[in-house]
């Protein structure tokens, strides 16, 4: 209700909230990257111990996988159905398009490379698996940035998915 009221203020400020909490989610990212990591190299990377081979669910877990990979790129459409905000459409579109996939795929890369090699992939929590894998190594402070950072998150593609939405009035 509050983001649907925000959207409805006008896309100025709309546009301003989603941009801080865009960067509180690229904290959140940058904080699980470089803490994952300090934990990673103490530890020795223990998740990249294979035990079962290299593909271990077969081709219904890569299947699984790439479609969840999928949905976190669903946010782009929002980029195109703003498009008559953009001073020079025809350059500033395809750019803004390009760079925020480049950094979503680097930031997505980097996160899952950190956390599953700080906990194989076969002892992650399926409901919070960051979280969780920072709870497992003693950081239980972390769980909180972490989820602060989902529920930021959450609400970011939530007004992302309403902003393109026709209102009649």
């Amino acid at each position: 209700m509050f983001v649907a009221g925000l959207l409805c203020v006008g896309i100025k400020e709309s546009a301003l909230v989603q941009s801080l909490v865009t960067f509180a989610n690229v904290c959140v990212m940058l904080f699980v990257i470089i803490a994952g990591s300090v934990i990673g190299f103490r530890t020795g990377w223990v998740g990249y111990e294979l035990s079962n081979g290299y593909f271990p669910f077969g081709i219904n877990g890569m299947l699984g996988g790439a479609a969840t990979v999928f949905f976190a790129y669903i946010g782009f459409d929002t980029v195109a159905s703003t498009a008559e905000e953009v001073t020079n459409p025809q350059r500033d579109l395809p750019l803004g398009i390009g760079i925020s996939l480049f950094i979503c795929s680097g930031l997505y890369m980097l996160v899952s490379a950190v956390i599953v090699g700080i906990v194989p992939y076969y002892a992650m929590d399926p409901d919070t698996p960051i979280s969780s894998a920072f709870a497992d190594h003693g950081m239980h402070w972390a769980m909180y940035i972490v989820t602060a950072g989902a529920v930021a998150a959450l609400s970011s593609t939530l007004m992302g998915s309403l902003l393109p939405q026709k209102i009649d009035i």
